[in-house]
């Protein structure tokens, strides 16, 4: 994925989508436990309003 983006950055013709991913793909939960232990964030609120409200809304 990083060679990627430094070809979009070094390599001008480069133009439109392009989609990366990582190799080793975690869940969600995985990786807000990992970044709140980074972040030295002892907790995990859920959030307020999720996507599917905000569908229903506009």
């Amino acid at each position: 994925m990083s060679r990627l983006i430094m070809s979009a950055i070094t390599i001008e013709t480069m133009s439109g989508s392009y989609i990366a991913t990582a190799p080793n793909p975690v869940s969600q939960a995985d990786f807000m436990r990992a970044m709140r232990r980074a972040l030295r964030i002892p907790i995990g609120l859920p959030a307020a309003c999720g996507w599917s409200d905000l569908e229903r809304i506009t």
